[in-house]
């Protein structure tokens, strides 16, 4: 529905939730690769690990995309080839991220983007780091980046900051290397991303997004946490209210099919499930939130969406109630 219905309903549903997710579609990868889910508690389910947190997803369903962001830094993970000499994909990796910085312009007046290299950082069971200019427009920009070789896991994380501070801008990120452990289900009390888990506390910014789409119902579920400093007094109920009575999407006509509070994962959240029509064309939007609590991991703000076209409602609202009934906390005693 790439139409003017869809761009509506991306006006609506931006309006309902406080975070879009239209703009995390870009980026978060193709979902080639992903670490492969548990055994879901519920028949026909699968497990994922996102954040702090777990949630089952129908089989059918796979990844389709997903970032992660833990203490500002971004977490790039992929598999090794299997057929390929380590020493040699490792080299060939490492050029290529290389070339990449390589092909970006310096600031003015600076002759050369990398600024320093680092080896052998005891990370892994081979790890590089290199810094780099971020920014053409300005000098006082940079980036860590470590790459790191856990065994069957790749990784590499990266952190932007000001280059006059990038001896803690290293520390921080080696701090957050060095506790990455790859090929791990259900670890309590750690970060989890598409192939591991991150065994620190929260500290400050963390962020997860996942997109999953292939249901036989042509569903598409996207889910998204983080922290917030912010925590939103209206939900997604009360935010509808006001969008339709200001008129906001005058073309398109909202019909409420839940709209309520709802428990999920011990968290106290808002659920709300519309049939958004214009034109003749329909679709189902399926929406929980819970607004969380002040610079909290373990409450973060977090968003469960679910679309598809009209139709086989029940049958839709039965997968949604499955999802939602499945999620749970992965804190101690949680």
């Amino acid at each position: 529905m790439k139409t003017v219905f869809r761009r509506a309903l991306l006006v609506i549903t931006a309006t309902i939730l406080t975070v879009s997710f239209t703009a995390c579609k870009g980026s978060a990868g193709n979902g080639s690769d992903h670490k492969e889910p548990g055994k879901g508690a519920q028949k026909g389910m699968n497990t994922y690990n996102i954040g702090r947190f777990s949630i089952d997803v129908p089989t059918e369903m796979k990844e389709a995309g997903r970032t992660h962001e833990f203490r500002y830094a971004e977490i790039e993970e992929f598999l090794w080839p299997k057929n390929v000499d380590r020493e040699e994909a490792r080299k060939e990796a490492w050029a290529r991220r290389i070339a990449e910085i390589n092909s970006n312009r310096p600031p003015r007046g600076i002759k050369k983007i990398i600024v320093e290299t680092k080896e052998s950082l005891s990370v892994g069971k081979w790890s590089k780091g290199v810094l780099y200019y971020g920014n053409d427009m300005s000098s006082k920009d940079g980036f860590w980046m470590i790459m790191a070789d856990y065994g069957q896991v790749g990784a590499i994380f990266i952190i932007k900051g000001l280059i006059e501070y990038e001896e803690p801008m290293f520390d921080d990120l080696l701090e957050i290397a060095r506790n990455y452990e790859p090929m791990k289900q259900d670890k309590v009390d750690s970060f989890h991303t598409a192939y591991g888990n991150i065994t620190l506390p929260y500290l400050e910014q963390e962020s997860s997004y996942v997109r999953f789409e292939g249901h036989p119902l042509d569903l598409m579920l996207e889910i998204e946490m983080t922290e917030t400093n912010n925590v939103e007094e209206s939900g997604p109920v009360e935010r509808l209210a006001a969008a339709i009575s200001t008129n906001f999407a005058p073309t398109v006509d909202v019909k409420k099919i839940r709209a309520r509070k709802k428990n999920v994962a011990g968290l106290e959240g808002e659920e709300l499930v519309v049939r958004l029509t214009d034109g003749g064309e329909s679709e189902l939007h399926f929406g929980w939130e819970y607004a969380g609590k002040q610079d909290s991991g373990e409450y973060p703000l977090i968003q469960i969406e679910m679309e598809s076209p009209d139709g086989r409602v029940e049958e839709k609202l039965k997968v949604w109630d499955a999802i939602l009934g499945s999620m749970k906390s992965l804190y101690k005693g949680k």
